[in-house]
Order: structure tokens, then sequence, then C-alpha cells
């Protein structure tokens, strides 16, 4: 009992002592305490007791266990501080609490505004931001509300789907950020656009042809059309032209993309199309040949048809169902067809560009004016800018660049020559500078160096400085063409390095040509060219590459294949992506066909870029289409340079009556070829010689120019072939009160010769307009459907009170020869088409004797 009571007593009394001993209180300070962004803040301790652990809760989410912390505030704000300190054993623990101790000012005052706030699906909204800031921002974060952001100062962003969308942005500067949230920033609605389209016609007999015109209109670029016009035809042109050949009630849908939406229109029952009455359609074997030419045409009317009547533009005609003519004589003859059915119904056809036969290409015989000394290549530039083609040349050795300036008969026998600082060889001639003068880019041959020799426009010229490619990639192929605009020629080169990696390079500026950075390139590239695919002027880059089944053994035998890359231009110099790459088989024939040349251009005058590829062995030529997987047609060129070939068919030029081009004809002659595969007996030989062609003597025709085997002489052939005038009757009219206005010509179209285009059948005293193309592209009759831009146009006019129209003129004395020009007469009539009639289509071929 007694050490149970004084062990009791010792505890009671220790207990004592430690009730007595220190307990521990927290208390701290801050400075500075309040301050712009970034603020560093220095926390002291003033705790008292016994402490062995702090803790302290910053209030922007950090914490610190340190006696006495340095902090950074990175936000601006309010911040509340707290700190807990533990003692030691029977010393207690406290909390000190500062609520808004530290203030932390912004850095910047965030704000941002909005193209638009509200719209219709899909809806683009360019944000800017309008933040002031003491200090420099570096990075921007916006989020839109939709799951997308961007790191752009400035974006634009498109909604897709609609709803109410909160925005953000965050700015950052030093290290430090501000944000701005604005709640329900974006409202975005329904599509806003309409879609529809009116039929040209929309109800007759079968066959009924039927040309759409799509009258949607959308807040956006539209940039896909698909047409379903409900009898298994499809169409992804904006306005197409349709024949409907079997009866029946058709339905057409209409859909259009716009970004990634996709809104469709359907008209129920829009075409009516009735049966029991004829429709014609008719082909010929061929469209183009040499006087006299055999033609074989071909019915193809459908409609119960009992009766045909065929004139042939010649003065002659027949009466059977598929008829052979031979036209005798040289011409453009325009070939129609009238066919009748049982029940009176009739209907006419026309051909197509109609029928030309031509005559033999023919020359002068050749002028020779001595050369300096043997050359090794041959093209033909207006270097003195007269308008003629002078000869332009590198000397075998490839150190002297040499001019034959053309006189209008010949070419100056006082050729004047540049030295170049190292063997090279042309890259092209063109403006580089803008002074209106061509200028000469020529490559090294090692394919290091490039450089400009500037022209005067007299036939001289001054070396520039080197241009040295700065990197180790040596220069495979390179070409001239202005690619941003400027009116002055750029320099784009296919680069490849030691690993044999790919790369393509612009070379611009407006004095020295200054390198752009380089474009890398998956693949092989053998060759590069310049093509304006989309017909604007936008020169896209074009590569190709060849093989055959030696690369490839498992190929067919004899077989070879192109490959061609597209690398889009911008128009201001740079080029984007993505590549478009294409593969097409090119040759059958025996052995292997690896392509060895290819070259890209215009060929078939429909605006788009075709492309010629030679194989290196049997040197056979093939034009792929504007796609570059289509053939058109062959033709071989053995042992004239590609280069001058290339030149004349493929880059500017036309051919020597606006149908064909050239081809071999034996060994050492050349001969010409036209796109239907029709040779000319006309032949030259030209051995190994370099050939170019260009208007030498300002007849706007196209001459021949070679340098000789012995390289002594230049030898010229003026090329006296005569072009074809004429007028075809292409049809398509828009019926009125007075049926279809009726629309002919006379008078050849040759320069200088008074032609006269007559309106009759219109409406009387009728507001009248003459239309006019200048391309196919722009047609301005296509099935009745005017196109909304034709290239001109002519107002002002109005029907007498016969409902006709006659004007006259001379044909300009500077029409190219071969030009081709499309003329319509539109004519406001209530009883037409939405309050208009149209003319018959009329296409005229300028020609020279």
């Amino acid at each position: 009992m007694t050490r149970t009571l004084a062990t009791a007593l010792t505890t009671l009394l220790l207990l004592a002592r430690l009730a007595g001993a220190q307990q521990v209180h927290a208390e701290f300070s801050a400075d500075p305490a309040s301050g712009g962004v970034p603020l560093t803040v220095q926390f002291t301790d003033l705790s008292t007791g016994p402490i062995l652990f702090w803790e302290w809760d910053l209030g922007d989410g950090s914490t610190s266990n340190e006696q006495d912390p340095e902090h950074i505030y990175g936000e601006s704000g309010s911040y509340t501080v707290s700190l807990y300190v533990v003692g030691s054993l029977f010393a207690g623990a406290d909390t000190e609490v500062k609520l808004d101790v530290i203030i932390v000012e912004a850095f910047a005052e965030v704000d941002f505004t909005a193209s638009v706030t509200s719209g219709g699906i899909p809806l683009s909204v360019d944000f800017t931001d309008t933040t002031v800031s003491e200090a420099p921002i570096s990075n921007w974060y916006w989020t839109f509300g939709d799951g997308s952001w961007s790191y752009e100062e400035q974006p634009t962003h498109t909604y897709d789907e609609p709803g109410v969308y909160d925005v953000s942005l965050r700015v950052s500067a030093a290290g430090v950020s501000e944000t701005l949230v604005k709640r329900g920033f974006i409202s975005v609605g329904p599509f806003e656009g309409s879609l529809g389209f009116v039929a040209s016609a929309t109800e007759g007999p079968a066959p009924l042809a039927v040309s759409f015109t799509n009258t949607t209109t959308s807040p956006l670029p539209v940039s896909a059309w698909e047409w379903d016009l409900g009898d298994g035809t499809t169409s992804s042109e904006q306005h197409p032209q349709h024949t409907y050949v079997e009866p029946g009630v058709y339905d057409v849908r209409l859909a259009a993309t716009v970004g990634p939406i996709t809104e469709e229109f359907v008209q129920a029952g829009a075409i009516t199309v009735h049966g029991g009455a004829v429709g014609t359609v008719f082909s010929a074997s061929t469209s183009v040949g040499h006087a006299p030419l055999d033609v074989s045409f071909s019915d193809a009317s459908v409609g119960g048809v009992t009766s045909w009547h065929w004139d042939f533009g010649d003065g002659t005609t027949s009466d059977e169902q598929h008829p052979v003519h031979v036209f005798e004589q040289p011409g453009l003859y325009n070939v129609t067809l009238t066919v009748e059915g049982g029940a009176a119904a009739s209907d006419v056809a026309f051909a197509p560009g109609g029928i030309a036969a031509v005559e033999p290409v023919a020359f002068d015989p050749p002028l020779t004016s001595a050369l300096p000394e043997p050359m090794a290549s041959l093209s033909l530039h207006d270097v003195t800018g007269d308008g003629l083609a002078d000869a332009v040349s590198t000397s075998v050795d490839r150190l002297r660049l040499w001019v034959a300036p053309a006189s209008g008969s010949g070419l100056s026998p006082s050729p004047t020559s540049t030295s170049l600082p190292w063997a090279s060889h042309v890259v092209g001639l063109a403006d580089v500078d803008g002074d209106g003068h061509q200028d000469a880019v020529m490559l090294e041959d090692a394919g290091v160096r490039l450089a400009v020799l500037w022209g005067d426009g007299m036939g001289g010229f001054t070396l520039g400085p080197d241009l040295s490619v700065p990197d180790a990639a040596s220069i495979t192929s390179a070409r001239l063409g202005d690619m941003d605009a400027d009116d002055r020629a750029d320099v784009v080169l296919l680069q490849l390095d030691a690993a044999g990696d790919a790369f393509l390079r612009v070379l611009s500026g407006a004095g020295p040509l200054a390198p752009g950075p380089l474009l890398a390139l998956s693949g092989d590239h053998a060759g590069l060219d310049l093509v304006d695919r989309s017909g604007t002027g936008v020169l896209d880059v074009l590569t190709w590459y060849g093989w055959d089944e030696v690369d490839f053994p498992m190929s067919p035998p004899g077989s070879s294949w192109i490959r061609t890359t597209i690398v889009p231009g911008d128009g201001l110099g740079g080029l984007t992506g993505p590549p478009l790459t294409s593969t097409a088989e090119v040759n059958h024939s025996v052995g292997a066909d690896l392509m060895a040349e290819a070259f890209a251009g215009d060929v078939n005058g429909d605006g788009a870029g075709d492309l010629a590829v030679r194989n290196q062995y049997s040197s056979h030529w093939r034009l792929l289409g504007p796609d570059f997987d289509a053939p058109l047609w062959v033709f071989s060129s053995v042992l004239i340079e590609v280069a001058g070939l290339a030149d004349f068919d493929l880059i500017g030029a036309t051919d020597m009556f606006g149908q064909g081009g050239w081809a071999d004809c034996g060994a050492g002659v050349l001969s010409l070829l036209t796109t239907s595969g029709v040779d000319n007996p006309w032949c030259a030989d030209l051995g190994q010689s370099p050939v170019a062609a260009g208007d030498v003597d300002g007849d706007g025709r196209p001459d021949l120019v070679a340098a000789s085997d012995d390289g002594s002489a230049w030898l010229l052939w003026l090329n006296r072939t005569p072009i074809l005038a004429g007028w075809l009757d292409l049809g398509q009219g828009l019926a009125g009160v007075a049926g279809v206005p009726r629309l002919d010509a006379t008078g050849e179209p040759l320069p200088g010769v008074e032609v006269t285009l007559a309106l009759s059948q219109a409406a009387p005293t009728a507001p009248a307009w003459f239309v006019v193309g200048f391309s196919p592209a722009f047609v301005p009759f296509q099935g009745g459907v005017l196109v909304p831009q034709p290239d001109g146009v002519t107002g002002g006019l109005v029907t007498e009170g016969a409902g006709k129209i006659v004007l006259r003129s001379r044909w300009p004395l500077d029409a190219a020869p071969g030009l081709e020009t499309w003329f319509q007469v539109w004519v406001a009539d209530p009883a037409g088409v939405q309050g208009w009639s149209a003319s018959n289509g009329l296409e005229s071929r300028s020609g020279l004797p």
C-alpha cells in the first residue's frame, strides 16, 4: 500500500512539472506582402516554444517544411497562408492562419475578341488576343470549349456542331501565366446556307438533255459537290449536264460539303422524261487528218428513227444511216445529222469540234548560216524582245553561251557570245529581275552551283554572281517559273543528297536569287517540271520517277511504270502539302522501258497539265492525262534532243496546224504527228543535231531550227503550212418566245478579214448580250447554262422588231493562228428558262493562209 501511494505521488509531481512547461505558439511574417507577378515572398517563422516541425500552406497549392521558406507566386490573386508548428514532448502544437495575407497583382490584363460570336454550322471564328501586358508574352494557350485548343496568338477555329461554348485564353511571360475564361462566349446553331438548283428542262421526250444550275449559297466555301441524278448517274461538278435516255420520273439529290459538314437537298420528281420522241447521237471515226480524208460516221440515235439526213459541210449530203465520206479538199467542216421519227418528230446533232481535213506540213527549203563553233544544245527564246524566236545555244565544252537573233527571214549571221564561269547548261530563259528582259539561268554540270546571266534586251548578257546551294545536296534538275506571282521568274530545284534522299527548294528574289528552305520528299525522284494544273496561274511542282521489270522482276515482261508526285504551290513562293502521288503503266513494248525524261504542259488544250515521258531504250513517248494516270497518245523521238521537243510540244508552243506534235519517222529524220496519230510525209534529215521549234519569222507558225551534225551551220526551215480557219455550229440553244434564237457567222476568221455575226429568231426589242469564251474551260453555252465568269460579255444591245441583231467587224490582225473562240447570244425572254433564251453556240478557229 505504501509503495503504491508513493508511486502515485511521484507521478503527480512529474505531471505537475510538465504542465508548467512552455507550450508552442505559431506566428510568422511575410515580406513583401504585395507586389506584381511574379512575386517573391520571404516568410519568417516568429513562433515560440520548443518547435520540432514546421508545415506551411502557401495558398497556391504549394507547401513547405522549411522554417523560413521563400516562395514565388506566378499568378495574380490574393492568397491565404497558414503555418502549423509541432513542439517537443508535452509542448503541444499550434496553427496560425492569415487570410489574404499575400496580394499578387497581375502582370497583364487578359482579354480577347472574336470575329463572330454566333452563327450556323460550320462557324469559322477568328480569335484576336487583346491582352495588355507589362512583359512580352511568350506563349498563348486557347481552349475553344469543344475539346480543341491552339497555341497560336491569333487562331482561327471552326465549330462543327451546334452548342454554346466557353473559350479560355492563358498567356505566359517569364514563367508566369494569366488566364481569362469567357463563359458561353460562342453560340453555334444549325447550317445557315441554302441548297438548291434549277434545271434547264424539267420535262420532255427522251433523250432529254438537262443542264443543272447550282443555286446553293453558303457562308463558307463549298469544298465538294455530289449529285445523284436519279437514273444511276452521279456527278461531282458544280453545274452538271446530263442526258436522260429512258422514260421515267427522276428524283435529283444535291449534297454540298462545307468544311466537315455535308448538307443535302432532294427534289422529288424533278425530271420527267417521256417516250416516243427521237434523239440524235452520232460519232466519227476520226476528226482530223490529211486531205483527202476518209471518215466513217456511225449513227446512234434513239427513239424510233425512220430517216436520216447528213450534211457534211462541203456541199455533199447522204441519207444513209452509217455513211462513209471523203473530204477531198483541206478545210474545217461542220457536220450535222437530222433524223425523223414515225410521229414526225425530228432532232439535229452537230459533230463536236467539226472535221478538220488538213494539208501536209510544208516548209521552205532550209536556210543556212555559219555557226561560230559546234553547239551542244539549242533552244529558241525571244531574247531581243521583238516577238521573234532567237536561237540560244551552248558550246560543246559548255563554256560559252551563244545568241543568234532572229531577223524575220532567218537567223543573224553574227551571233554574240557570253563566257561562262564553269561548264554549265541552260536551265531556262526568263525575266528574273523584273526589267522586262530575258535572263539566262545556268546550272553547273557538276550540279553544285547556279549562275544568272542578266539580259540587256538586245541579245547580250552580263554575268551575275555565282549562287551556291547552301547544303551538300546536288542539283539533279531545275526549272524556271513565277512561283510567287511577282512577274519575275523563280528557280525550282530538285536536289539529292549523298544518301539519295530528295528535296525541293525554291529560289526567288527581286535581284540575287535567295534560296528558300528545303522540302523533303519521300521515295525516288528523277526529274522535275512545273505545271499549272488549275489554270489559274498558280504553279505546282511535278516530279517523276520511272522503273521497269529490271527493277521489279515480278512485273510483266516489257512493262514499265511512271510515278508522278505533285507538290502544290501556294502562289506565294512556297510549296504546300501533302504531295499527291499517282502511278501509271506507260508501255508494254518488248524490252526494258526505264523512263529517261519527262516534261509537263497542256498538250490537248483543255487548260490542265499533261505529262510526257520518254523511256531510256526504245525512246517512246506517252502522254498522260491531267491526273497523270490515263494515257492519251504515244509518239517516238529517237534521234532528236528531248529538250527541244518538249519546248515545242509541251511548254507553251503550238504545233504546225494546232493539232499535233513531233515524231520520229526514220533514222535521223523528223516528221509531224497529230494527236490522232496521223503522220505527215514531210521529213528532214537531222542526224544527232540539237533541234528546237519557234516562230522565227513572226508569221505565227512555229519554224524548225537545228544545229548541223558537223557543227558548221544553223539549219532553219520556215513553216508554210496553212492553218485552217472556219466556223462550227455547236447547237445547244435555249428556246424562247420565238423558238431557239439562231446565230450565224460569215467571213473567214483570218487576220484583217471582215466577219459578220447575225442573230435571228429572237424575242423582239429585247435586251441582248454577246458572250465570248477563249478556252474550253469557259465555253459560255454549256448545255444552255451561262458559266459564272465568261471571258467576255458585250451588253447594251437590243434586238430589232423582227428579233435580229447584226454585228460586223474585222478579224484582229494579231489573232494567234489556231485560236479557238466561242460565241453565243443571250436574250431577255420571259418565255425562256429563268427568263432567258439563248442562241446556238458558234466556235471559230483563227487561221493563217
